[in-house]
């Protein structure tokens, strides 16, 4: 003779019920937390995106693009620091720039891909404008951490 034990069967029944509406919750926080990082990505390219259109960084181009190559470039950014020319630091407004930008990448707060498709042409273009400005400031402060993340980033891009 079988014995129906019915508080076994509803124990049973509970737990089986309770794994499922445990593993759907898991399931729809994940969702919830993927678009959560999408929309943090998305105020951060828009406050990237907001930055480099602002004045500051429009000077910045506009006074980088005054000399004809990364070499010029170099030498007035050396003649500039030297005479601690507010210039100076006109033009090291852009390399910060991607350097904090390679560093939001760096530490995955920002995708590879976000940043190569928002901005790629302008790193690889702007690192190879500083890229002689970037060797001697690493040599002048005997430092070859100056605007590493930046160069990071450019290769990323590639």
């Amino acid at each position: 003779m079988n014995i129906v034990i019915w508080p076994d069967i509803v124990t049973a029944v509970a737990a089986a019920l309770s794994f499922f509406i445990l593993l759907a919750a898991a399931i729809i926080a994940k969702r919830e937390i993927n678009c959560m990082d999408r929309t943090r990505e998305a105020e951060l390219l828009e406050d990237l995106s907001r930055r480099w259109d602002e004045e500051l960084l429009r000077e910045s181009r506009q006074a980088a693009e005054k000399y004809e190559n990364g070499t010029k470039l170099k030498e007035a950014v050396k003649e500039l620091s030297e005479k601690n020319d507010k210039q100076y630091y006109v033009l090291l407004r852009l390399p910060d720039f991607f350097e904090e930008l390679g560093l939001l990448v760096n530490y995955q707060c920002l995708f590879p891909q976000l940043a190569k498709d928002m901005f790629g042409t302008a790193i690889k273009y702007h690192y190879a404008r500083y890229e002689p400005t970037v060797k001697l400031l690493r040599e002048t402060y005997k430092d070859q951490t100056i605007y590493k993340f930046f160069e990071d980033l450019t290769k990323k891009c590639q």
